[in-house]
């Protein structure tokens, strides 16, 4: 039965990445292109980070756009986050460890 699937889907299994996640969000909150390049920075900064290997792609596009609404003033769209199944408490803990990796300079050995 797996190998029928498999071989129906053509052997194209993927994974949701946070940047799809990020492009969906912003697709849905209408946002500009200057909101997804800086979320879309913050998810790379991430991707390469061991620290992000325990929150899920979702979570951490949602916590990349949480940290664009709480230090711009440019992103009105990303206000409406809270519609989202995600509140404050449920992503704190991914928003601190992105501004760990900013701020520790983490990546400084790449």
């Amino acid at each position: 039965m797996e190998s029928k699937m498999l071989k129906t889907l053509d052997y194209d299994l993927g994974y949701p990445t946070a940047i799809q996640f990020l492009r969906y969000i912003v697709k849905v909150f209408s946002c500009s292109r200057q909101q997804y390049y800086c979320g879309k920075f913050l998810c790379e900064l991430m991707s390469v980070s061991y620290s992000a290997l325990q929150w899920t792609p979702s979570e951490i596009a949602v916590s990349s756009l949480d940290i664009l609404n709480k230090v711009s003033t440019f992103v009105p769209a990303l206000r409406q986050l809270h519609n989202l199944n995600f509140n404050e408490c449920s992503i704190a803990e991914c928003k601190r460890s992105i501004r760990d990796t900013i701020l520790n300079d983490e990546l400084s050995d790449y």
